[in-house]
């Protein structure tokens, strides 16, 4: 046998099974845990116990599982890496400094790689990695924001906004209109929400986007999409409202316009996003500001701030709604949502006071619209 190094491309598809099983693991326990940590679907001692023990064993075990798988993957390329160096600087495909014999990736060998004792220590998001933040950056406009965070001028880690990111997000964060329709609850989905006690919608116009999209939810997801919009508002007067939980600087309406309002619709997005899907959420709140003549100033105000609850809620797949709320609200604060300030102008969250937000400029110039991508089939 002339080879006596390791063959470099069989470490290399080991190291990325490797990495690609923790993608997979990550994917699912990403896709289950805001079920299970979001107390609207389940709530009572049975269902904290169950979230208590989720994170204390399910995540914790998770999260060793995943580090190691990890880390094992980056030991075998190193490896794979070190034999190429060695082979190359030898000529001979010998054993060089740092080798590692083809033995090694046998059976005994792989024996050898097994995985650590379970334990200690869950790191939100997964310690390894493996799940993406952004999985396709797509904010659903068709004008290819949303690939390097919540900044359009650039990858920011913060998430931060400039007056520059603001100027853009009004030119950019616009929408074709989509003809409206009368919606309600109508056939077999009335007649079980009738026999389960839910409360029945009152008919509205609204977009034939989101008519189709909400036609496709059932009677208890229609509740629940209904109950998050009153707690927005419950959130709203908490947190931005006076001790009465009134706006305290009321304007053309209570809450518009503001900080209070760059919450209430971040808030709306993180939580649908979590509960009926980031491509759910994204056409649904989309298509509802594709309304004819909706401000521009508005427009682009809601869709951004929008995408910035639906980002929250992908970074913090392990967030109850309270620890969701906060951050949402944090973000707010740290400017980066975008609020109107008085002479209309969009302007970072954070580079205004509440007091000193305005209203959209009557006189303001239509903006045009760019088509909407649909993310859901």
């Amino acid at each position: 046998m002339s080879f006596l190094g390791q063959d470099t491309d069989a470490v290399r598809t080991c190291a990325d099974a490797f990495s690609r099983g923790g993608s997979a693991i990550a994917q699912l326990l990403a896709e289950i845990t805001p079920r299970v940590m979001d107390e609207s679907m389940w709530r009572g001692e049975d269902a904290d116990q169950l979230r208590s023990t989720w994170q204390s064993g399910v995540l914790h075990d998770a999260d060793r599982i995943l580090a190691d798988l990890g880390s094992r993957s980056r030991e075998l390329e190193t490896h794979a890496d070190e034999q190429d160096g060695a082979s190359s600087a030898g000529g001979d495909g010998g054993l060089g400094p740092g080798a590692v014999v083809g033995a090694r990736l046998g059976t005994a060998g792989l024996g050898a790689l097994g995985f650590g004792g379970l334990g200690a220590g869950f790191a939100p998001g997964l310690a390894a990695g493996f799940v993406s933040e952004d999985p396709d950056g797509d904010d659903g406009l068709g004008n290819d924001n949303g690939d390097d965070g919540s900044s359009p001028t650039g990858k920011q880690t913060d998430h931060s906004l400039t007056q520059e990111d603001a100027d853009r997000i009004y030119k950019e964060y616009q929408v074709e209109d989509d003809e409206t329709t009368m919606w309600e609850l109508t056939g077999y989905k009335r007649w079980l929400a009738e026999k389960a006690g839910v409360s029945i919608p009152d008919p509205m116009e609204v977009t034939e986007t989101e008519a189709e999209l909400l036609d496709d939810l059932d009677p208890l997801e229609m509740k629940i999409f209904n109950d998050v919009k009153d707690q927005a508002f419950e959130e709203v007067a908490a947190r931005y409202g006076d001790e009465n939980g009134n706006d305290p600087h009321p304007g053309d309406a209570p809450f518009n316009d503001d900080q209070a309002d760059a919450f209430r619709h971040a808030y709306i997005n993180a939580r649908n996003a979590r509960l009926f899907g980031d491509d759910w959420a994204t056409d649904f709140w989309t298509g509802h500001e594709r309304i004819e003549g909706n401000d521009p100033a508005r427009e682009a105000m809601d869709l951004h701030n929008n995408e910035v609850g639906r980002r929250i809620a992908r970074e913090h797949p392990f967030a109850t709604n309270g620890q969701l709320t906060d951050l949402v609200e944090q973000s707010v604060a740290n400017g980066e949502m975008v609020v109107i300030d008085k002479s209309g102008r969009l302007v970072p969250s954070n580079s205004i006071t509440p007091d000193e937000a305005g209203h959209p400029d009557p006189g303001a110039a239509p903006m045009p619209g760019h088509p909407q991508e649909r993310q859901t089939s």
